[in-house]
């Protein structure tokens, strides 16, 4: 009798562990980007020298050399 219950209640635990994968894998995550084209543009204005390229995601030199 505690055989079947055990294997009842493992399987359970397996199909609830496959659902809430299924559910991560098309889960999307992370925090939200904040420099759009405007915020970018708005950063260049401010540089002494706005020859730098500036793209979404990237880190002048100016802060990686701080950060380390």
């Amino acid at each position: 009798m505690f055989a079947a219950l055990a294997e009842f209640i493992r399987e359970l635990i397996v199909i609830g562990t496959n659902e809430g994968l299924v559910a991560a894998r098309t889960r999307v995550g992370g925090r939200p980007t904040v420099a759009t084209e405007e915020v970018i543009k708005a950063a260049r204005d401010l540089l002494p020298d706005p020859g730098p390229n500036l793209r979404a995601g990237a880190v002048p030199r100016q802060l990686e050399a701080r950060t380390r």
